[in-house]
């Protein structure tokens, strides 16, 4: 079993559409312990007009949450940011500081509009940069103006950080969303997989899962670099034994 960090996953109870209520939450962090992972970064959504849970109560589910996983004995470690919805709020939220990081980095888990161009985002990465924060691209494989390698390569080179979803990689959400996230990581175009699990049964953590398709796929040492070694430095946080 390969230790993991699972920093995209919506497990914190009542504030999006994520786990409904604490026993899903504590669930969810069974699944993902026996799974193998040790580290996790709850990031609820925010975005205008959908899922716009205030900062004060996130903080405080997420204070509840780390006394329910004290059942873990301190094995299990649990971070707090949010996957932030890129519009011009959220560049505003960023040129303010009024963010929640990524642990203790710079990152933030920004999701971009399926109607978004290569070159929209792009702009919008430049502008997060300025303001001295550095995107984690959420689930890349899901934008359909992103289609091409070099528009990965062009994120990369702002400054980006660039994630894809196990469900994607396992085939989840069809077969050409599967191929793309594949090629991507063949390509070493990507720095994370993270489970973007969001409940029990459809959409579960599958750490473990993607772990053994991977290993296959890339190989264990590049395995581990994207579901622990490069996860952990984007929080900036100790590697835990």
């Amino acid at each position: 079993m390969i230790r993991s960090a699972d920093i995209h996953c919506h497990i914190l109870p009542y504030v999006d559409d994520g786990a409904e209520q604490k026993e899903e939450s504590i669930a969810l962090l069974k699944s993902q312990f026996e799974q193998g992972v040790r580290v996790v970064c709850c990031t609820p959504h925010l975005r205008k007009g959908m899922f716009e849970t205030p900062d004060e109560i996130i903080y405080e589910q997420f204070e509840r949450l780390k006394e329910r996983a004290r059942i873990f004995k301190g094995k299990m470690h649990l971070y707090l940011s949010r996957e932030y919805y890129c519009d011009p709020s959220f560049i505003r939220r960023v040129e303010a500081g009024d963010v929640i990081t990524m642990g203790e980095g710079q990152y933030v888990l920004t999701e971009f509009s399926s109607r978004y161009s290569d070159k929209e985002i792009f702009e919008y990465i430049k502008l997060i940069r300025k303001s001295g924060f550095r995107p984690l691209v959420a689930h890349v494989e899901r934008y359909p103006e992103v289609k091409d390698l070099k528009s990965v390569e062009k994120m990369i080179h702002l400054g980006a950080k660039i994630q894809v979803n196990a469900g994607s990689l396992l085939g989840r959400e069809g077969i050409m969303q599967a191929l793309w996230a594949r090629r991507l990581i063949k390509n070493h175009l990507v720095h994370v997989v993270a489970s973007d699990a969001h409940d029990t049964e459809s959409r579960p953590p599958e750490i473990g899962k993607v772990a053994r398709y991977l290993k296959k796929f890339v190989g264990e040492t590049e395995t581990k670099n994207l579901l622990y070694e490069n996860p952990i430095t984007i929080l900036n946080i100790t590697r835990r034994r």
